[in-house]
C-alpha cells in the first residue's frame, strides 16, 4: 500500500517545529538553569540565570526566538519506497 503525504503538511509540520525549536527551551535545559540557579552562591552569576530564565520565558509566551543565534535547519528525510509525495516539490516544501 502507497502511502502518500501532501507537502503542504510537510510545510507546516516543519514550520511549527522549527518555531518551536526558536523560542521554547527544552525542559532539561530549563532543569538545568535551574538547578545551577539554586545552587550558585555569586550574586552576578545568579543574576545572569535569572535573566536567562526570564528571556526563555518570554521568548515561549510571546513567540519569540530565545536567541538571535539560534543556527541553522538541517533535515534528513529517510523515505520507504511506499510513499508518495503529493503537491510541490519535496526540497521547495522543506
Amino acid at each position: 500500500m502507497i502511502r502518500k503525504i501532501n507537502t503542504k503538511l510537510l510545510k507546516n509540520t516543519i514550520s511549527k517545529m522549527c518555531i518551536e525549536a526558536n523560542t521554547v527551551l527544552r525542559k532539561d535545559i530549563e532543569k538545568a538553569l535551574r538547578c545551577a540557579l539554586e545552587k550558585e552562591t555569586k550574586k552576578n552569576a545568579k543574576d545572569i540565570l535569572k535573566i536567562l530564565l526570564e528571556n526563555a520565558n518570554i521568548a515561549k509566551n510571546e513567540k519569540i526566538a530565545i536567541c538571535q543565534d539560534t543556527g541553522i535547519v538541517v533535515c534528513a528525510i529517510r523515505m520507504g519506497q511506499d510513499v508518495k509525495i503529493i503537491g510541490w516539490d519535496l526540497n521547495k516544501a522543506i
